[in-house]
């Protein structure tokens, strides 16, 4: 029941939001019975904990004054016949302050969450939509929503999963993309955005590689996870050591429609997964 709870979570987020609202609780609807849908699924979930020194100066990620901020994530990903489910939600603390441009001030505590249903095309047209490298084409969908500056997306388009030489899992994902904002002033733009998935596990040496891109005419972002299995647990269960680095570009601040922002953070993290 993890997704059902993630997503009445997002839901809390967005309900108080002056604009777009019906939009978004239609699609949470919609979302909702996609979660469903895949209660049965083969699931895996894990609970993160990262912590490191945020010096940029994007209002997406960094902290006033070069401090610290630590970040609870919980991320879960079910798969079936029917399709797949991606989500995950970001609990983050800030030493001091999340960083705002200008003289406002941003709050010390934040979230932001995200939600990736896909739907199997194979399934949907009873053929194997198999060919080449490419083992499986989706109907891609994702919804993301965040507090501060009230930021929400919808995205819509195609996605595929490949097979690619050293790598356990890796998926392509081309959305449509629709994005709010109100740091200041409603804001909203439209853009196409690519996204990369992608898992490397070192055979049994324990040492794993995860992460992903997501690329728009706007900005760039990718999150690369270096893990050590320090653990191994009954009932599936594990801990793994490592770090995390998180790149984030944007070539034109939103609050001010000029300025490049930009931040680059290697984080300590401690996964568990059940």
């Amino acid at each position: 029941m993890g997704q059902v709870v993630w997503l009445k979570r997002i839901y809390s987020l967005t309900r108080h939001s002056k604009k777009g609202d019906k939009l978004m609780k239609k699609m949470l609807a919609v979302l909702y019975l996609c979660v469903s849908t895949l209660l049965q699924a083969e699931t895996y979930t894990n609970l993160q904990l990262l912590y490191g020194e945020f010096d940029g100066d994007t209002a997406v990620y960094d902290t006033e004054d070069a401090g610290g901020k630590g970040t609870l994530t919980y991320e879960s990903f079910s798969v079936n016949k029917v399709g797949d489910i991606f989500a995950f939600l970001d609990y983050t603390i800030a030493d001091n302050r999340m960083y705002v441009p200008g003289p406002a001030e941003g709050d010390k505590t934040a979230f932001y969450g995200e939600i990736h249903p896909r739907l199997s095309l194979s399934y949907v047209s009873g053929e194997e939509l198999s060919f080449g490298f490419i083992q499986d084409v989706f109907i891609a969908t994702e919804v993301n929503a965040g507090s501060g500056a009230d930021y929400r997306a919808i995205m819509g388009g195609l996605g595929v999963n490949m097979d690619v030489v050293g790598f356990d899992s890796f998926s392509t994902n081309l959305y449509y993309k629709h994005e709010a904002f109100e740091p200041f002033d409603y804001f909203s733009r439209n853009t196409v955005q690519l996204s990369l998935a992608y898992l490397s596990n070192f055979g049994k040496s324990g040492f794993s590689l995860s992460g992903w891109i997501d690329w728009t005419e706007y900005n760039f972002q990718t999150q690369n996870q270096f893990l050590y299995r320090l653990f191994n647990l009954p009932e599936h269960q594990s801990i793994d050591i490592g770090v995390e680095h998180l790149y984030y570009n944007e070539k034109a601040d939103i609050s001010n429609g000029e300025t490049k922002s930009h931040t680059s953070v290697l984080q300590a993290m401690v996964k568990y997964s059940w």
